[in-house]
């Protein structure tokens, strides 16, 4: 039993890992308002699309003229970064902001309704660290229709849901599921398909990272087959990463391989190098729970060239940890899995990662604990718990709590271990 209980701790402490990765950046970073200095704004004009390369962490800022009323509908068409857009009005207040869980391929859709005459600010900014390119244009300028309160209110619901699963808390995550809910209603009021699409897999993504597999699944799928009937392959990969990590959840490995292989290939087709990196870190965690350990290290070692090649540092992290997991399981490289997760520590504090952060100390924590080096793993355990609260990350806790008794009950301390 006491073997049985030491594995389910360390397949929790995995599956803390794996739901960490994702196919978008969070948190949403702001636009704001340009620093005087700057170059000026490019004019957006209607029937002139501009495309441009968007170094990482920079902001694209243009101008468009607009009358009262009138309604404006542009479209960031993301080619290999991620982009948050907002727009902002004559007196510099800001309208609108959107960022859909779409990943670094499709659109950015953002709408508003002048409510003034004059210039306004669409500023294009990059959330990732690696460049990518973009196209921006005009889709629509005209009188206001009715539906475009609801178009509005949409994109709104949509951003608002993509902001609070990025906290990955079950408040916010609950919350999500309402935000995706309500932009799915308005967007099949509207007959938007692929925005339908992009709801669903916000909702999907949000019950699988509340471990409700089975509800997933049935979001993915549906908006797979949406993203599918729709043409968007960068959509339908993505739908299958997300089908892939619900079925590995649920233990039914061959099918996460799949559907891992399946976006693979797609991914490879658009030359989508980020997606192929995550693709390649799902296909890792498949065959490390296959106990296929030669073609994990194989997946999660491709998986980390490109992380490092697109500079996605957070990647790179969850790619090393994938490594430390089979080091672990190998006796003649277990010692080097240290190495691999202080690594990966020191680039989540650089990113800021806390959650992974919390994580990655557990997981040295049962390293140390494997290498029967208590004092060491008591030591990472601590620092895992104290992160912890300061978090709130209540299932990192139990985990690290775990370790802990663990520790406790090999010296012989029951009580303690109990405690």
């Amino acid at each position: 039993m006491r073997g049985a209980s030491l594995l389910i701790g360390l397949l929790l402490c995995i599956w803390l890992w794996m739901t960490a990765e994702t196919a978008f950046s969070f948190p949403l970073p702001t636009a704001k308002a340009a620093p005087q200095g700057k170059p000026e704004a490019s004019t957006l004009e209607i029937g002139k699309p501009i495309e441009r390369e968007l170094a990482g962490g920079e902001a694209h800022t243009y101008r468009i003229t607009l009358d009262s009323g009138q309604m404006m509908r542009a479209i960031i068409d993301q080619r290999g970064t991620d982009v948050v857009v907002a727009i902002y009005n004559p007196e510099e207040k800001k309208m609108m902001e959107v960022d859909r869980p779409n990943g670094v391929r499709g659109p950015e859709t953002i709408s508003i309704i002048a409510d003034t005459a004059g210039h306004y600010r669409l500023v294009v900014r990059s959330s990732m660290a690696a460049p990518g390119r973009y196209q921006i244009s005009i889709k629509e300028l005209r009188p206001v229709a009715p539906q475009d309160e609801t178009r509005i209110a949409a994109e709104r619901s949509v951003t608002e849901g993509a902001r609070l699963m990025g906290r990955e808390t079950a408040d916010s995550l609950r919350q999500a599921i309402t935000q995706f809910d309500l932009a799915l209603k308005l967007w099949r009021g509207l007959q938007e398909r692929y925005e339908e699409a992009v709801a669903l897999y916000g909702l999907g993504w949000s019950h699988n990272t509340l471990g409700e597999y089975q509800q997933a699944i049935h979001y993915f799928s549906q908006s797979s087959l949406l993203m599918q009937a729709e043409k968007s392959l960068e959509g339908a990969a993505q739908a299958e990463k997300g089908l892939a990590w619900a079925y590995l959840y649920t233990g039914e490995i061959e099918q996460a391989r799949d559907f891992f292989s399946q976006s693979l290939q797609i991914d490879r087709m658009l030359g989508n190098i980020r997606g192929e990196g995550i693709a390649l870190y799902g296909l890792g965690w498949a065959y490390f729970f296959a106990k296929d350990n030669l073609r994990a290290l194989d997946h999660f070692s491709r998986s980390l060239q490109i992380r490092q090649a697109t500079k996605d540092r957070r990647g790179e992290a969850l790619a090393l940890a994938g490594l430390a997991r089979v080091y672990k399981r190998l006796d003649e490289k277990k010692s080097e899995a240290i190495g691999v997760l202080k690594r990966a520590l020191e680039l989540l504090r650089e990113t800021g990662d806390q959650n992974g952060e919390a994580d990655i100390l557990s997981n040295l924590g049962w390293v140390y604990y494997s290498l029967r080096q208590d004092e060491q793993a008591l030591d990472y355990f601590k620092q895992a718990l104290q992160l912890c609260h300061k978090i709130g990350d209540r299932p990192a806790e139990a985990t690290t709590r775990y370790g802990i008794a663990a520790l406790a009950e090999r010296k012989g301390q029951i009580r303690e271990a109990c405690q």
